[in-house]
């Protein structure tokens, strides 16, 4: 790779504490027993991703936070909260644990579409798929047994949040990713502010 340096980053949003201690409270109520085959978001890494850039010289790093602040200072800061947990592609065969956004979601959908516009720019390619606010719990292995995820669908249906789990999102934060055998550690890279 030419001597050039990469670290693997996305965009998002971060989320104060006590919605991530909500967000894991939904996920403990979700888990039956010591299940290997779906893997949980550790409380600390819950976020909002916005756009995933996958590996990104560091030289360029700069760049991508001067294009997060020309976009964050047109947006003011949005009011969400939680609205409750669903899966992808669905509860009869969840691949993707996640939990629903409420509240300023247009704006959001809207913020997301023009970060990923202005990073065309820079070379990173545009997402094929619509933006769908969510926040995600956990992911169901390919090899998990059916009658394991037909019974964590059920328990879907039934899920409840623990309280109103509401914030207001200030700002973009580029995330770095680092993959260990243990899981990933996100660290903060830059950030923009939201105009206020």
């Amino acid at each position: 790779m030419n001597g050039q340096q990469y670290v693997r980053a996305f965009i998002a949003i971060e989320l104060p504490g006590a919605v991530r201690r909500g967000l894991w409270e939904i996920g403990r109520s979700l888990q039956s027993g010591p299940i290997r085959t779906i893997k949980w978001v550790p409380e600390s890494n819950m976020h909002l991703t916005l756009k995933f850039l996958g590996d990104v010289p560091v030289s360029q790093i700069p760049e991508i936070t001067s294009t997060m602040q020309n976009v964050a200072s047109s947006i003011r800061p949005l009011n969400l909260h939680v609205t409750g947990p669903g899966a992808f592609p669905g509860p009869s065969r969840p691949r993707v644990i996640w939990a629903g956004l409420g509240g300023d979601t247009e704006t959001l959908v809207l913020l997301a579409t023009a970060i990923d516009a202005a990073l065309s720019e820079l070379g990173y390619p545009r997402e094929t798929r619509p933006f769908t606010p969510h926040l995600t719990l956990a992911r169901v292995r390919p090899e998990a047994p059916a009658i394991e995820t037909r019974n964590l669908g059920e328990r879907l249906q039934s899920a409840r949040l623990p309280g109103k789990l509401e914030f207001v999102a200030d700002g973009l934060t580029l995330m770095k990713s680092v993959l260990r055998p243990e899981g990933a550690s996100y660290f903060r890279l830059s950030t923009a502010d939201f105009h206020s």
